[in-house]
């Protein structure tokens, strides 16, 4: 019986901040932080004191209300909605005044309108807010914690069988590899051979055949068929053409050009497959490049599947970003969360902002190339206008 979700807007003035680090902190909201408004009135004359009790209560501090809020956007002077992450228009908002777009708590705000109805209070409370209140952002994120707490206990399946007992210590881990669950028997590598020779050196002690495409040649992309658990058989190897993907230059897809050795072809050809993979090595020994096509090979073979990569650092985050860019992967499915996404050495932007900024970029993109065909076939009507 409670509304879906409540908006309100929030305005304050900055203009009395004479301190720089105060205003700033007043100007440096994020998405999702959480806000208390406070109705403080005073009870007390000049002088006056509460009574002395061991527990004050909230009315010994005159505070009548307080309610909390969740920060859903944040505008200007000019009502014009600011992102941080706007390369176009760089800088803070105009003015001093400012307007929180804020979701409060729908199911406290029905008690308050069930309240102001029935005559249990005077007025609305929401219209008698005088003070915003906000904590230190390490403090800050208790919501976000308990949602994800009550997420987690509400949903059914929280992580595959063949990771549990693996997870809670007490399972044999040699258990959830995937050679012991279910390995799939043709695996398309793409492009993780570099060439033929590569195929095969990959593979040591083994057989492989090799067939060619249907132009008779045998170059990546390959196909590799392994033999059933217990026989022991060739591995088929087979060429195979990618459809055409365009006919200009720029839609040729980017090839690898890393030569894996046999022990990182069995990490990707294991990342590939259902289980659990773990990829442990000094410094300098690749395990960026083995998990970036491990990456590649889930987004080739697996289109509707997600990937999420979780890294100890950002700099290990933006290095990987870095090497998926250079590989057959569109970018508009690439999305960077977290500090950082500014310093990764790519033109594009891979932040929520710019991915964006990407789509909308794309359509004008698009628009011109129909724009440009139609006036090369002479269709005179306007059908790149939207």
């Amino acid at each position: 019986n409670k509304p879906a979700f409540v908006t309100a807007e929030v305005t304050y003035d900055v203009g009395g901040c004479r301190d720089y680090r105060l205003r700033k902190e007043w100007e440096d909201f994020r998405e999702h932080d959480v806000l208390f408004l406070l109705t403080v009135r005073a009870k007390y004359k000049m002088g006056e004191n509460p009574p002395h009790t061991q527990a004050k209560s909230k009315e010994d501090y005159c505070l009548e209300y307080i309610r909390g809020c969740e920060v859903v956007g944040y505008l200007g002077e000019d009502n014009q909605v600011w992102n941080r992450n706007d390369r176009k228009h760089p800088g803070l908002p105009r003015g001093d005044k400012r307007t929180l777009r804020v979701l409060l708590d729908p199911a406290q705000y029905k008690l308050d309108v069930e309240a102001k109805q029935s005559g249990a209070i005077d007025t609305s409370v929401y219209n008698t807010f005088n003070i915003i209140m906000k904590r230190k952002a390490q403090e800050n994120n208790f919501k976000a914690i308990l949602e994800c707490i009550r997420d987690l206990m509400n949903t059914d399946i929280v992580v595959p069988s063949w990771l549990h007992d693996v997870l809670l210590g007490y399972g044999d881990p040699h258990a959830s590899f995937y050679t012991q669950i279910n390995p799939i028997a043709t695996v398309d590598f793409n492009d993780t051979f570099v060439d033929e020779e590569h195929l095969k050196a990959s593979f040591p002690g083994k057989d492989v055949t090799v067939k060619p495409n249907a132009k008779g040649s045998k170059v990546p992309p390959f196909r590799v068929t392994f033999p059933k658990e217990g026989e022991d058989g060739p591995l088929v190897a087979e060429a195979y053409l990618q459809p055409e993907a365009g006919p200009y230059p720029e839609d040729k897809p980017k090839m690898n050009s890393v030569k894996f050795t046999p022990v990182q072809i069995g990490a990707i050809l294991a990342g590939v497959n259902e289980g659990l993979t773990q990829v442990v090595g000094p410094p300098g020994t690749g395990k960026t490049d083995t998990a970036v096509m491990i990456v590649s090979n889930i987004y080739q073979n697996f289109p509707g599947q997600r990937v999420l990569l979780v890294t100890h650092s950002n700099q290990a985050l933006n290095d990987i970003f870095e090497k998926i860019a250079r590989l057959d992967i569109h970018e508009r499915h690439l999305l960077r969360l977290g500090h950082d996404a500014e310093k990764l050495e790519t033109e594009e932007d891979f932040s929520k902002w710019g991915r964006v900024q990407y789509m909308l970029q794309k359509r004008l993109d698009l628009l011109e190339e129909v724009g440009r065909l139609a006036r090369s076939l002479g269709v005179v009507a306007d059908v790149d206008y939207s």
